[in-house]
């Protein structure tokens, strides 16, 4: 079991990473601070409740924020020459949940649509819908010039946070839960769960996975059983999955919060700069 039990936290490890690199920043420069080693991080003996909760709220873009960016770089765009079109997506900060995959799964959500998402696959039907030429991508973000400062990206930041390292702050606050995420799916309280849902699986479905990615990884490119979904779902219920993991996340973020007090500092800044900047650009005024 044990080697099954390696393999599934290495696949998770693969998740976090990718699902971190897909932040873009609209700087070319390396936001400030440093990010912890994970085997530097223990969890909280202490434990906020709701410290996931306080992560979310920190990392998350103000609707008002959301607005100035579009309304910011489809104005910029328009000067450069270009018709704006589409959506113009922030740089993407992970949600604590979504750095330990698998996702929540209820019951009924399996036994209606497996393991797909019908919201995620409509954003990515309408992310494959648009189009945009390379001579666009370089005026929006800049890609390939050594001097970015001329790109949207980079002018509206600077209107939005004052400050470009404080734009860059904010777009990639989640590269610093990485190592968090990290040490918890490392943890031994993470392989009890595993161990419990397997067991369930085992002894109620007699199927072999010691841990949900391994279905993922099993079925990789090929459809998965409409029956598997299910079980997995009726074993995450019935060994308490989803509480325990979140358990777990709040114990490491509790960590996260008490160990990033600076960060947490520039971040609130960048927010309160956009907060004050967001409104200005919306009416035009700035």
């Amino acid at each position: 079991m044990g080697n099954r039990v390696i393999r599934a936290i290495s696949l998770i490890l693969v998740s976090v990473l990718t699902l971190t690199a897909c932040s873009v920043s609209p700087s070319a420069q390396p936001s400030q601070g440093s990010i912890s080693k994970p085997q530097a991080i223990k969890a909280a003996t202490v434990v906020d409740h709701q410290a996931v909760q306080k992560v979310d709220e920190l990392t998350d873009y103000p609707e008002a924020l959301r607005l100035a960016w579009q309304k910011g770089l489809r104005d910029c765009m328009a000067k450069k020459g270009f018709t704006p079109h589409g959506e113009y997506y922030m740089p993407y900060n992970a949600t604590v949940r979504s750095t330990l995959p698998p996702g929540e799964l209820t019951i009924e959500e399996a036994r209606q649509y497996g393991y797909s998402n019908p919201e995620a696959q409509k954003l990515a039907a309408e992310e494959r819908e648009s189009t945009i030429t390379e001579e666009e991508i370089r005026a929006l973000r800049g890609y390939g010039e050594e001097n970015q400062s001329n790109s949207c990206e980079y002018i509206v930041s600077t209107k939005i946070f004052g400050d470009i390292d404080l734009a860059d702050t904010l777009f990639t606050a989640d590269k610093h839960l990485l190592p968090y995420a990290e040490a918890a799916a490392m943890s031994d309280d993470l392989i009890r769960i595993y161990m419990d849902w397997a067991q369930c699986m085992n002894n109620k479905y007699q199927l072999p996975y010691k841990a949900p990615d391994e279905i993922f990884y099993e079925y990789r490119g090929s459809q998965i059983p409409a029956d598997i979904p299910v079980a997995d779902a009726t074993c995450r219920e019935q060994v308490n999955y989803e509480d325990r993991v979140m358990e777990l996340l709040n114990s490491y973020m509790t960590s996260f919060l008490e160990n990033n007090q600076a960060l947490i500092e520039r971040i609130t800044q960048a927010k309160k700069n956009a907060e004050e900047n967001a409104p200005k650009i919306l009416d035009g005024t700035l």
